[in-house]
């Protein structure tokens, strides 16, 4: 139960409550879950030597788990290009988001509502891929009518766009 209300707390943007729990757990075993939320934890807070040492021990334990991988060098100033993440775990896509990391397309593939509402809210993911989240997550009953609306609010169109809309939507 405390796992489901960690990732509750990562899919809502809400990190510190999160890394909270995190850290509260760390001691109390070696489960790579909370291993790893803690070291995204460890990021935030600066501590980037610690964290990129638990990242290490982790690779050594054989944690197989390439996208928190990327997105840890991410954090650490690395790369910022994630290829794929089909099956993105909360603690991914608070990375993600942490980091600026710009989400893939098939980020939304497995069509989890919770995860298309945090795509669709998701300020590092492209526009066309947070409307058809936002879409997707309305009719699963994830996402409010009126957060869908503001979403659309907010996209400005071009002249041209404007000009010949029909058109425009059939390209």
């Amino acid at each position: 139960l405390v796992r489901i209300e960690a990732d509750t707390h990562f899919l809502s943007n809400d990190n510190a409550r999160a890394c909270a729990l995190a850290t509260g757990r760390i001691s109390e075993g070696d489960d790579p879950y909370w291993q790893k939320a803690f070291i995204f934890c460890q990021m935030l807070t600066g501590e980037v030597g610690k964290a990129e040492l638990g990242i290490a021990l982790l690779r050594e334990l054989g944690v197989e788990d390439e996208v928190f991988f990327a997105l840890g060098d991410a954090l650490a100033g690395g790369d910022k290009v994630i290829e794929s993440m089909a099956k993105p775990a909360p603690l991914h896509l608070a990375m993600a988001r942490a980091g600026n990391v710009q989400l893939p397309a098939d980020v939304i593939a497995g069509n989890r509502p919770a995860v298309l509402r945090a795509v669709a809210t998701s300020p590092n993911a492209p526009v066309e891929l947070r409307l058809e989240a936002a879409e997707r997550a309305e009719v699963a009953g994830a996402l409010p009518v009126e957060t869908l609306r503001h979403l659309y609010t907010s996209i400005s169109f071009s002249a041209e766009d404007l000009a010949n809309p029909l058109s425009r939507t059939a390209a």
